[in-house]
């Protein structure tokens, strides 16, 4: 049985072929027309300030953990350092003069975030998205523990 191919058929192959040239361009030069190159990205430290936090997060954050954010789930970095202090408070005496006071069971914990940011001129953005914001509040999280802190600098 010897059969001829008619328009349906040509509309077909077609289509089929113009499916799978657009697969190849979309994932075969996607890479190489990138609009970031990988170079314009530079390795910075994020300051992440957890005010008046819980005795649990003290024991929580250890250097080599990765942070992510919890807005957009991208990778931020990995904690290279933490300092750990007693949070204090103001408190007023009877006299009316200011006096600080350690706050129990309560710290400020610093964490100094190596991240690879991209700098551009409004400012520097995390996997060329999500804009870092110097005193603004975000929420991030590890393996284990899910926090929110402060951007308090953006350090060389």
């Amino acid at each position: 049985m010897n059969k001829k191919f008619n328009w349906v058929d040509y509309l077909i192959i077609f289509i089929s072929i113009l499916i799978l040239l657009l697969f190849i361009y979309r994932f075969y030069y996607r890479d190489k027309n990138q609009l970031v190159n990988n170079k314009d990205y530079f390795k910075k430290v994020v300051l992440l300030k957890l005010e008046e936090a819980p005795e649990f997060y003290k024991e929580v954050f250890q250097e080599g953990d990765k942070i992510y954010l919890t807005s957009t789930d991208e990778f931020v970095g990995q904690i290279k350092r933490l300092e750990i202090s007693r949070a204090h408070t103001n408190l007023i005496r009877n006299d009316g003069s200011l006096v600080q006071a350690e706050i129990p069971e309560k710290y400020n914990i610093y964490l100094y975030v190596e991240s690879n940011l991209l700098e551009r001129e409004a400012g520097y953005y995390i996997a060329g998205v999500t804009e870092v914001l110097v005193n603004n509040s975000e929420n991030f999280y590890t393996d284990r523990a899910i926090f929110l802190a402060t951007i308090k600098a953006i350090l060389e």
